[in-house]
């Protein structure tokens, strides 16, 4: 055998010889070398007269998340700004360090993108902001934010997947199921969010299957008249009343696009409901429906106040899923794309960008919205041009005023460096983004989180050998400090087990299996505030709604499936609208070791 890192073969080389008709079996242990990738290995079997070549290929993942190392810089050129960063306790492989520069606001478009387009979920929310940006970036739109153009098939094939899943997720009311395959759980705030992505979709030229965007648009208009609508299950109270104002502003914003917005209505929302807002973004949809259906007295005076101290958000969570980043990026986005933002608002803009910077996490929803805001700025913010220098080969730049680009532990151990010719001042913004070679210790803010494993007869397994074919129930326990209805759990599975769908067992299956008095048959049928399961080849994923003072058991079963030894990594879980409501389980020091079944001998 021979492999390539990251991988490797011990003893690789054996000589066996054989008697006639005999036949034997070797194993060769494969250890992961620290990194993750492709490993590629080889075998050659030489014998007489054979000759054997076999190629195969096996993925190296870590199991720990992403850590962010971020810097911002106020900078004047012209001049030279080295971009080495330290990577010291990250896999080389993983390492991504996104530079962004900009003579306007320090916005961090490379982490922005790349965060978006690879979130590895996809609830409706999920699935429309990660392909909002393949909308977005056009030729132009890429050009505009100085990044790299994105390959116009890729483009494609990445909207046309987020149109498809939207289309397979709505529901015959016209709104749509917030997990794919269940109509159980879905929240009518979505469906103007997911109308105006598919209404950018048709405007950039892809193809949006109309009965799709027509019966959303009928239901909007029907909920629009009848005083709009609320999902119950995630908020009520005073945060029903903004959430409901959020959903009329929006809804009459996407249905003014196409002259469907009934103007009295919008009128009667202004004058009657407006003080109903805990933060700007509906007040300024409202206004741009106001503007575009012909009222533009009313539409100055509510975009005034959105952009006014009354109705500046505080860090209270309201049910709309956005931060108040991202709801102040929403507001200046809409402002800055149709014509309500004055020119001195640079120390708002500022600001803004500082706070995004200084944000560790940013849930998707923000995400998007300051991508918005970043375009929607794009081209106003004067001249830049410079070089970009890797390991002493330049690459040139022009632009109207900003850069982009993502560099790999290649580009950085040859020397990266931006030599800036404009004689302005300029934002320098680099996210280094790599996953730690050693497992993160426990954290906790706002949740909890922590795990057990069980052997099938519920005694508890505190690391052993497993034969392959033997199973293993899984407990995790999350508790929540506040009200959390958007909670996201990911268990990481060791290497040589796989995990089983419960949906796909019997009754009498899972009621064998007692864990601690639980009966997982009937556990299965009371979970109702797990709103979404899903197992995954490397992972186990759930999407559950928390009260304050709350928890949730989980429960999956893995079984043993290749010989070796590993390590149990730890489960965490995050808010994914409030990122820094987390929790990092305590790193295991379970082993197992998986061996394969003993022949019987005669």
């Amino acid at each position: 055998f021979e492999a390539d890192s990251p991988i490797a073969i011990d003893d690789a080389s054996r000589r066996v010889s054989l008697a006639d008709n005999a036949r034997t079996t070797l194993r060769f242990p494969l250890r992961a070398l620290g990194d993750i990738g492709v490993g590629k290995f080889r075998l050659q079997v030489r014998g007489g007269a054979i000759g054997l070549d076999r190629d195969w290929e096996i993925a190296v993942r870590s199991p720990y998340a992403p850590e962010r190392r971020s810097r911002v810089e106020q900078l004047t050129g012209p001049g030279s700004v080295d971009l080495g960063v330290s990577t010291q306790g990250l896999l080389p492989a993983s390492v991504r360090s996104r530079a962004s520069v900009s003579t306007r606001v320090p916005l961090p478009i490379g982490r922005l993108i790349g965060e978006l387009m690879e979130y590895p979920y996809g609830c409706i929310e999920q699935t429309t902001s990660k392909g909002y940006p393949y909308v977005l970036l056009d030729e132009a739109g890429s050009k505009a934010l100085g990044i790299a153009s994105l390959d116009p098939e890729k483009r494609r094939t990445n909207v046309q997947y987020a149109i498809d899943r939207i289309a397979s997720m709505q529901l015959d009311n016209g709104h749509f199921s917030f997990w794919p395959g269940s109509s159980d759980y879905s929240d009518p705030l979505m469906t103007p969010y997911v109308v105006e992505f598919l209404q950018d979709a048709a405007a950039a030229g892809f193809t949006v299957p109309a009965r799709v965007l027509q019966k959303s648009l009928e239901r909007l208009r029907e909920d629009l008249l009848s005083g709009g609508v609320v999902a119950w299950e995630r908020v009520w109270g005073d945060p029903a009343n903004h959430v409901r104002l959020a959903f009329n502003a929006h809804a009459a914003l996407v249905l003014a696009r196409v002259n469907q917005a009934p103007l009295g209505t919008l009128r009667n929302i202004y004058d009657n409901n407006r003080n109903e807002a805990r933060g700007p973004v509906p007040l300024m949809r409202l206004a741009v429906a106001l503007k575009m259906s012909g009222d533009q007295e009313r539409a100055a005076a509510a975009a005034k106040l959105a952009l006014g101290k009354r109705y500046a958000r505080n860090n209270d969570y309201w049910g709309d899923y956005y931060t108040a980043l991202g709801d102040r990026a929403e507001a200046l986005a809409l402002a800055v794309t149709h014509g309500f933002l004055a020119d001195d608002q640079g120390a708002r803009l500022l600001k803004l960008g500082q706070e995004a910077q200084a944000s560790r996490w940013i849930g998707t929803h923000d995400a998007l919205a300051l991508l918005k805001l970043g375009k929607a700025l794009s081209g106003s913010g004067g001249s830049l041009s410079g070089q970009l220098l890797i390991g002493g080969i330049a690459e040139g730049f022009a632009s109207a005023g900003w850069f982009t680009r993502d560099l790999v532990i290649e580009d950085l151990r040859a020397g990266a460096s931006l030599q800036i010719d404009s004689k302005s001042r300029y934002y320098l913004v680099q996210d280094t983004v790599g996953i730690p070679e050693n497992p993160p210790a426990a954290s906790s803010n706002g949740v909890r989180i922590q795990s057990q494993w069980y052997r099938h007869d519920g005694s508890v397994f505190t690391g052993d050998t497993l034969k392959e074919g033997e199973g293993l129930v899984v407990h995790i326990k999350v508790q929540a400090s506040e009200r959390m209805p958007d909670t996201l759990v990911e268990a990481p599975l060791p290497g040589g087990l796989e995990i089983e769908n419960l949906n796909l067992m019997d009754s009498k299956q899972l009621a064998d299996l007692v864990i601690e008095g639980t009966n997982l048959d009937e556990w299965r049928s009371y979970s109702a505030n797990v709103r979404f399961q899903e197992y995954r080849e490397d992972r186990f994923v759930a999407a559950v709604s928390l009260e304050q003072g709350g928890e949730v058991d989980l429960y999956y079963l893995v079984r043993a499936v290749s010989p070796g030894e590993y390590l149990i990594p730890a489960p965490y879980v995050e808010d994914m609208y409030r990122p820094e409501l987390r929790a990092q389980g305590a790193p295991s020091t379970i082993r197992l070791k998986v061996v394969a079944p003993t022949a019987n001998t005669p």
